[in-house]
């Protein structure tokens, strides 16, 4: 399914020929990629200019990408992202702190194609769709004990 608008796409990846590689091909496919070698660099950017989508590697120095999912998720927990490791393990624990999507290194860029339709179709229906699900469940649980926290008020009749 294709989805016309384009998507700003926040690149986080410390390896240098996987970053290069991801950004030719996501601007191949009509995506704004901006890079970050590590972490920490990508808060920064993520804090300075609006993305669509956060793609980021797990073990990375300064910052590793699980730490860059609590940091972003703290900040905006309807924040898109997608982890990317050879460990499975990590991948877990990355969507568990709200990474909607992870791909699996080495990768096969046709996957990509896949992620991409993904982030567009979120872009075009809305974020919230995609909240991280620890987030949902909170607000789920919230909505609740609101429902049962309301002052009963006695019906008057006349």
């Amino acid at each position: 399914m294709m989805y016309p608008t384009q998507v700003k796409i926040l690149l986080v990846e410390d390896e240098s020929s996987i970053r290069t590689l991801l950004r030719i091909f996501l601007e191949s496919l009509g995506c704004v990629v901006i890079e970050a070698k590590n972490g920490r660099e990508g808060l920064k950017r993520y804090q300075e200019l609006p993305v669509d989508a956060v793609i980021s590697d797990i073990y990375m120095p300064e910052m590793n990408g699980l730490e860059l999912i609590k940091a972003i998720h703290h900040d905006d927990p309807m924040a898109v992202i997608i982890s990317m490791s050879a460990d499975p393990e990590q991948l877990s624990l990355a969507r568990d702190l709200g990474a909607q999507k992870t791909i699996t290194k080495p990768f096969d860029l046709d996957e990509w194609r896949g992620v991409l339709d993904w982030i567009r179709q979120s872009k075009s229906i809305g974020r919230s769709m995609f909240a991280p699900p620890k987030f949902k469940a909170f607000k789920n649980k919230l909505a609740v004990w609101r429902r049962h926290d309301l002052p009963q008020i006695p019906l008057q009749t006349a």
